[in-house]
């Protein structure tokens, strides 16, 4: 799965050696989802985003969205050492909220 790039934002909490995971939510509110999450977690944190992508560097690490007509491409990039499975909840708790009119489903994928 390949995430486009949102709007520059600072890599400085990034590290590219830290985990990756990927999942790919079927929804046809892909981009109101994203935008409501992103103006949501703009308040606390570093936000970048417009009605296509995402990107918001997070505690654990940087989150990056992509929405399409049917889904929404989303990758966690963890920092060295993060719990991923702690950031993948957070994340589907957060939009699933944002979602609540349908059932989001989260097949995640680790990424080597």
């Amino acid at each position: 799965m390949t995430v486009a790039s949102a709007p520059a934002v600072s890599d400085a909490a990034f590290d590219p050696t830290g985990p990756v995971a990927t999942v790919e939510v079927l929804t046809a509110q892909a981009s109101r989802h994203m935008q409501q999450l992103a103006k949501h977690w703009a308040h606390k944190f570093e936000a970048v985003f417009t009605p296509e992508n995402a990107r918001i560097v997070l505690p654990m690490g940087v989150c990056r969205m992509q929405a399409l007509a049917d889904r929404l491409l989303v990758r966690l990039e963890g920092d060295v050492g993060a719990d991923m499975d702690r950031f993948k909840v957070v994340f589907a708790d957060h939009l699933s909220r944002f979602g609540h009119r349908e059932t989001l489903v989260f097949d995640w994928r680790a990424e080597a």
